[in-house]
């Protein structure tokens, strides 16, 4: 998949520098800028994905070589319902009883209604959900897309830890089904799975069970019926979130995956301020090209459209990975056509889906870099659970705020293996409106007024 660069410029003199900085602030990566085939990951960093990744899809691709050698990915791919025969037969279960369970959650199911073109999957975990599972379902009851062509299903997943906020959080999908009929909304599961399942586990589960579904229904001779998997979390939509998908699966049979820009939810930009904006697109443009160049091919977080056929062709989800599965996808689907090409981003200058942004702002409000990982830490993950962008107050003015973040910034990409005097670090400050000056003591803020206005003019919080 080739990142298209987005320039966005004066044009004809139409546009101001701050609105030229303004508009550059509404996407998360800046690939034009990333020049540098080096810029790698420290291989200690590395390893934590890209070891890990590789293992997985070389486990994965022996499971896969009796079938491999029966017939290819390509007749798979065309063969249709007969793809997900292969994967049925051919590919390793979870456990003995795992199909038997994944049969479960097709009775509940039910049928295919007509009409139905798409089906999006999003896993819900219940606990903590009740106050924004209103809102994200709600995203698609504004979708430009001809409702009765989609539907959403809900896969319901509940640890038991607390009774009182899964019932709410029920209460709250009852109040959007009863506010926006128009959505087929299905909810199904939970089923027995691993202790403490990780969640490509429990989306692997859920696709199997739609795709079994597929298999059994007419829509198996449609080519162009897909399947959207992506986050509960989902905190925005664009409206032709769903339409633009449809139109590429329809009009270009040669794509096997489709995405959609994915970036953190906007509220929190605006919410926690000017600082936590500018370092999440500085590190979001850093970390994403290391990433890329460092053989951990991705589609866009966890937001992916394919056909079933090619999800049962690839031989699944990989479970229990301790990474997002579209890691797996993509090095699976670069194994079998030797490419990206038949993986393609719609509207790459547009934001398509925005994503809870609590971890990153409970990690910043902790004056922890938003990359870093806690979810091993039980008692942070709850803690993230609850957060709602609760605005920061302080007293330091922008420059020194934007300071601090620098040097927060550089001690991550030191840990990347990207050295602080890579010129891709003042390059992609001045990019967003903030000059830089290299001292013997580091980065000094020559000037910041242009991203402090522009911030302003384009989300309206205060520097």
């Amino acid at each position: 998949m080739s990142h298209e660069a987005c320039p966005i410029g004066p044009r004809g003199g139409e546009l101001t520098d701050i609105d030229m900085f303004a508009r550059r602030l509404l996407l998360p990566l800046v690939p034009e800028l990333i020049t540098d085939p080096d810029l790698v990951l420290e291989p200690r960093y590395a390893s934590r994905y890209a070891d890990l990744v590789e293992a997985a899809a070389s486990q994965h691709l022996g499971m896969m070589a009796e079938l491999d050698q029966r017939t290819s990915f390509a007749e798979r791919v065309a063969s249709g319902k007969a793809a997900y025969v292969y994967l049925r037969e051919y590919v390793p279960a979870l456990s003995p009883d795992y199909w038997d369970w994944t049969d479960v959650l097709v009775d509940q199911l039910g049928d295919i209604p007509p009409g139905i073109e798409m089906t999006v999957i999003a896993c819900v975990g219940l606990e903590f959900e009740q106050d924004t599972i209103y809102h994200n379902l709600k995203q698609y009851g504004h979708q430009t897309k001809d409702h009765t062509a989609f539907e959403v299903v809900l896969y319901l997943n509940a640890q038991g830890s607390d009774s009182a906020s899964v019932q709410q959080t029920m209460a709250e999908i009852a109040r959007f089904q009863n506010d926006y009929p128009s959505v087929n909304l299905r909810a199904i599961g939970p089923v027995l799975l691993p202790p403490d399942p990780k969640l490509s586990t429990i989306k692997k589960t859920a696709m199997d069970a739609v795709v079994t579904r597929w298999a059994q229904s007419q829509q198996a001779d449609n080519p162009n019926y897909t399947i959207v998997s992506n986050d509960a979390d989902a905190a925005y939509l664009h409206p032709e979130y769903l339409a633009r998908y449809a139109t590429e699966m329809a009009q270009h049979p040669e794509t096997d995956i489709a995405v959609q820009t994915m970036d953190l939810d906007h509220k929190a930009f605006r919410q926690l301020g000017a600082e936590f904006l500018l370092g999440s697109r500085v590190r979001q443009s850093v970390e994403r090209q290391m990433d890329t160049n460092s053989g951990l091919f991705y589609p866009e977080g966890g937001d992916t459209a394919l056909r079933p056929a090619v999800y049962c062709a690839l031989g699944g989800l990989m479970p229990e990975l301790p990474y997002g599965e579209d890691y797996g996808l993509g090095k699976l689907l670069i194994h079998y056509r030797g490419g990206t090409h038949s993986l393609v981003k719609l509207a790459p200058c547009e934001v398509g889906i925005q994503t809870s942004a609590r971890r990153p702002a409970y990690q910043y409000a902790q004056s922890i870099e938003a990359s870093y990982n806690s979810r091993d830490n039980v008692e942070d993950n709850d803690a993230v659970h609850r957060v709602r962008y609760s605005e920061l107050e302080t007293i330091l003015p922008l420059e020194a705020r934007i300071a601090l973040d620098i040097s927060r910034i550089l001690e991550l990409f030191g840990g990347f293996g990207l050295p602080a005097d890579h010129p891709i670090v003042p390059a992609l400050f001045t990019y967003y409106g903030v000059e830089l000056e290299s001292t013997a003591d580091g980065y000094v803020i020559h000037d910041a007024s242009a991203y402090a206005q522009a911030y302003q003019r384009q989300f309206g919080g205060v520097v």
